[in-house]
């Protein structure tokens, strides 16, 4: 999905001589398309750790660690029984996940020539892996407390945005221009900012659902949202609907305009993930949300809002390269070269 295709140039870049009292050593220089892998393997572990969040909670392991940052009390490792195993592997994912982060920004610190926005985007990460930290804790302090446990699922969706963004503009800055064949008109421009809006209403939408519904992640949970679960489900489907609408719509109008293949192509994607995302949330529904068609529609979730975040990100730059005197961040970074 978040292939960027590969960019002429050796993987280190240029050394620069650092002198320190009388002795000369080499800085090494990273080229960006170390950062463009690195920051897509991060951005993809951080959707599949959005997913076995899902498996805790739709297991009722949300508190098989019931405390925080110990698993029990005295005990930083899960002990002997299933749940707490299931809960404890998520962290360990989160562990990775957060070393992973700390090495993309170390690495944004070499890439050559420099580049603030690219560094500023890698500390990001790690500072969305400090946010994630202090929700989780507080989710499992207060007893997976339904407000707490949605803003928790939310900024991980944050993280996976901001680490699209690293992607397309280190792969930029790798001299592979994603958006230089993009050229989307002002209709095309208003119509995907309206799907990306409306995508995240219903992700929140469906945090709601989940709130008011029987999935709390665990029979010692409290604060359920005192929405009733069939007005929470309703709207829910309503933003759905609108969604898919606009879907539709970008799709129709990339084809008669002719647009660039690969961005049809990602429409037509987003159109083929949304409709399966709607089979599996009327199904869901209608079998009486049963917990594994809910971790599927969580999983599908999580892949829909990685396509059209990319398709959004694509199209964006391709707005803003069309503009007098844009300089996208492959060009600022080598003007900026010494």
């Amino acid at each position: 999905m978040l292939a960027t295709g590969n960019a002429a140039g050796p993987e280190v870049g240029s050394r620069r001589s650092t002198s320190n009292g009388g002795r000369r050593w080499a800085v090494p220089g990273v080229h960006p398309r170390v950062l463009v892998r690195l920051a897509a393997v991060t951005t993809l572990i951080m959707g599949a750790l959005v997913i076995t969040g899902a498996v805790v909670r739709l297991t009722n392991s949300g508190l098989g660690c019931p405390t925080w940052p110990n698993c029990t009390p005295g005990h930083l490792v899960a002990t002997d029984h299933l749940h707490a195993w299931i809960e404890f592997g998520n962290r360990l994912l989160t562990i990775g996940f957060s070393s992973l982060s700390i090495v993309v920004a170390a690495v944004s610190l070499l890439v050559r020539p420099r580049s603030p926005r690219l560094a500023l985007l890698s500390w990001g990460l790690v500072g969305g892996v400090f946010l994630e930290a202090v929700l989780g804790g507080i989710s499992v302090l207060v007893k997976l407390d339904a407000p707490f446990v949605m803003a928790h699922f939310m900024a991980a969706l944050l993280i996976i945005w901001v680490g699209l963004l690293l992607v397309r503009d280190a792969a930029e800055a790798a001299g592979n221009a994603v958006s230089d064949s993009v050229h989307p008109s002002k209709l095309l421009l208003m119509l995907a900012r309206a799907q990306f809006a409306v995508l995240c209403l219903v992700i929140i939408a469906g945090t709601t659902v989940t709130g008011s519904g029987p999935h709390s992640g665990s029979a010692q949970a409290r604060g359920r949202l005192p929405i009733p679960f069939l007005a929470a489900a309703q709207f829910h489907a309503d933003m759905a609907w609108l969604f898919g609408g606009l879907t539709i719509g970008v799709l129709a109008v990339l084809r008669v305009n002719r647009a660039e293949p690969r961005l049809v192509k990602w429409a037509a994607a987003i159109t083929a993930v949304a409709a399966l995302q709607g089979v599996l949330g009327y199904s869901t529904y209608f079998s009486g949300d049963p917990a594994v068609l809910a971790g599927f529609h969580v999983a599908g979730a999580t892949a829909l809002f990685m396509t059209v975040s990319w398709f959004h990100l694509l199209v964006e730059a391709g707005a803003r390269g069309k503009r007098p005197g844009h300089r996208t961040t492959g060009q600022a970074m080598a003007n900026s070269a010494v």
